[in-house]
């Protein structure tokens, strides 16, 4: 999708289950562009994160230029000077980190 048509297609949604599915389609689903034809790449990137962190690998986005091609806000093209934004939706980890956080918070209390 070329960002005229992105946009475009954005400026013509009228309520907020057209935004869902719109957002749902075009940011969430699918393979990336920077992984367009090489979508076992793309499964082997998602495995190595989840791995690392002990996730679902389908927890693990790609989102922003790399994902859609160009950027909406930055009206400009995926480059090699691109980054690559990658979410990672998790509730176990986000759980296990803000475990760690309290156990942290609770050893600095019991040393003050």
């Amino acid at each position: 999708m070329m960002i005229e048509n992105f946009l475009t297609s954005l400026r013509a949604i009228q309520n907020e289950d057209e935004l869902v599915d719109f957002c749902r389609k075009k940011v969430l689903h699918g393979t990336p562009f920077i992984f367009a034809s090489k979508e076992d790449d793309y499964y082997e990137f998602r495995k190595r994160i989840a791995n690392n962190f002990n996730i679902d690998f389908h927890e693990i986005f790609i989102t922003g230029s790399a994902k859609l091609g160009f950027s909406p806000y930055k009206s400009k093209d995926f480059d090699y000077d691109s980054d690559i934004d990658v979410a990672i939706v998790s509730e176990r980890l986000f759980s296990r980190i803000m475990e760690a956080v309290h156990n942290y918070q609770m050893n600095l209390r019991n040393y003050s």
